[in-house]
């Protein structure tokens, strides 16, 4: 009898520091390597931006975080497929809410096989034209582009790109007719502008604002809703002409459909804690970008309506796959 008893208190003592243990080994997380796959190419604003949200998350996770440049819809595939366990990421820009419209044929669903988990940063975009237009200001750019439609262009860094998406948006909000012109690239597109041969673009705040402030050209509005404290006398597109319109690029952190709600809290939760920080906020800052931290539910919101909201402009505008 009394060897049972102690077989039986051996085996409860067992299983009370077995079970803690088990637990603790369900909840951990990350228990291993995190990946952050980028479908752009190296040295873009989304690559920068991702490796320092890495290299401050290394610090959190104790795991490595490794940057992975997979260009294109390969590198957005891959994370579609991944297994759901928050292990693969991807950050985007507001571009992946055009991948739908732009592609005829996916082997993924760029919206129901995702899941919004963190927005890291929003860029307001200005709205700028050749400094000798003939248009100094936004209402008399409207007043033109309505009297002469389909005359004026407007510049863009390539389809799906968050200038090509501004770019759309205005044009259904204020109505006017105006062309389209894709270049491969922003630096094309500001040549374009700085020529003449473009007659507005929409550029991020850090790739314009040594083209604005040297001259080579006149920013019109910005698309913030308040005034930006690196152009202060630029008024917002709102305040100059077009009522209610706000649109700016954002990037943000999507990963495969599934992931465990709790490890959804605490990417989210972790990745807040390193755009709040005052290191990477200032840096942010210096280069014209807005961190921004949003509970998961409100980004992945914003990234299902952005997405629907896109691709019924570029639908109806006739932009996209045909």
């Amino acid at each position: 009898m009394a060897y049972l008893l102690r077989v039986r208190l051996a085996f409860a003592l067992t299983v009370a520091c077995v079970l803690p243990a088990a637990a603790q080994t369900q909840t951990a997380w990350p228990n291993q390597a995190v990946k952050f796959i980028l479908p752009v190419s190296a040295g873009s604003s989304t690559d920068i931006l991702a490796r320092a949200l890495g290299d401050k998350l290394f610090r959190i996770w104790k795991q490595p975080v490794i940057v992975e440049n997979r260009p294109g819809l390969a590198g957005v595939s891959a994370v579609a497929k991944s297994a759901p366990d928050g292990l693969t990421m991807i950050v985007v820009s507001n571009g992946h809410a055009a991948i739908g419209v732009l592609n005829k044929s996916l082997s993924f669903d760029p919206l129901n096989d995702f899941v919004g988990l963190a927005q890291v940063a929003s860029v307001p975009m200005l709205m700028v034209t050749p400094p000798e237009f003939e248009a100094k200001d936004l209402k008399a750019f409207l007043a033109l582009a309505r009297a002469k439609p389909g005359t004026l262009n407007i510049a863009s860094a390539g389809p799906g790109t968050s200038s090509n998406i501004v770019a759309e948006l205005f044009k259904a909000a204020s109505g006017i007719k105006a062309v389209t012109i894709h270049f491969r690239g922003a630096p094309e597109a500001h040549i374009s502008v700085m020529r003449g041969d473009s007659h507005a673009y929409f550029t991020s705040v850090p790739a314009g604002l040594e083209y604005v402030r040297s001259g080579k050209e006149r920013v019109l509005a910005v698309s913030n809703p308040e005034r930006i404290k690196f152009l202060p006398e630029a008024p917002t597109i709102a305040e100059a002409g077009l009522p209610g319109f706000t649109q700016g690029a954002w990037y943000g952190v999507l990963g495969p459909a599934g992931i465990p709600a709790a490890v959804i809290n605490q990417i989210n939760r972790d990745i807040s804690a390193v755009v709040t920080s005052p290191e990477l906020s200032a840096n942010f800052e210096r280069e014209g970008i807005l961190p921004v931290t949003t509970s998961q539910t409100a980004f992945d919101k914003l990234f299902r309506d952005e997405t629907e909201r896109v691709g019924k402009i570029f639908r109806e505008a006739g932009v996209g796959a045909q």
